[in-house]
């Protein structure tokens, strides 16, 4: 779910709804990130207020070093930009991303650009896409 200025996501209640809501998708990146040594980063719709509120409450922000905020680097999900941006930034060819978002316009344009892509609309999506991809197991277990 993206956060910006277009978003109806404005007040500080749906911003904390929306941190509960991917919660559990962030769990799974989490685990994803100590059991493979992947580099995990995330790029989201964001404006500066938002972005502020978020990183103060929410400990991924802490746990990803590459975090990219459309406010920042000028492009958003989904315009090719925003992506080939992160590819850049990273030093990864776009056959070897993995891209994951809940929302298939953003899903499509990493799929226009060469990534990879899951289209993650909760965790069980996220979990099973991975795993097709031989990321993660598919069972939580």
């Amino acid at each position: 779910a993206g956060i910006g200025p277009n978003s109806d996501v404005s007040r500080r209640d749906d911003l904390d709804k929306f941190i509960r809501e991917v919660a559990p998708t962030v769990r799974l990146m989490r685990e994803l990130l100590r059991r493979t040594g992947l580099t995990v980063a995330m790029l989201s719709n964001t404006n500066a207020l938002h972005l502020e509120y978020i990183r103060g409450r929410w400990s991924m922000f802490q746990e990803v070093r590459h975090v990219f905020a459309s406010n920042e680097i000028r492009a958003r999900k989904p315009e090719a930009a925003a992506y080939q941006h992160v590819l850049r930034a990273l030093g990864v060819p776009a056959e070897r991303a993995v891209f994951v978002d809940d929302l298939i316009e953003n899903v499509r344009g990493a799929r226009a650009v060469g990534m990879q892509a899951v289209h993650g609309p909760n965790p069980a999506a996220v979990r099973a896409g991975l795993g097709a991809l031989g990321l993660c197991s598919p069972d939580p277990a």
